[in-house]
């Protein structure tokens, strides 16, 4: 199994606490909360798609 499909587009890890948006991509929990802080948005798109 590739490890890229378990890997967190942000930190560039294995995931931590996964979080699947929306959109279908998946994020460590941690770094959609730092990514959220940084966007300065309530309501804030995926890092990776936007939508």
């Amino acid at each position: 199994f590739d490890d890229k499909f378990l890997t967190c587009d942000i930190c560039q890890n294995i995931y931590e606490d996964p979080r699947v948006l929306p959109c279908g991509h998946t994020f460590c929990a941690r770094c959609l909360e730092k990514w959220r802080k940084r966007k300065n948005e309530s309501d804030f798109s995926c890092p990776k798609c936007r939508r």
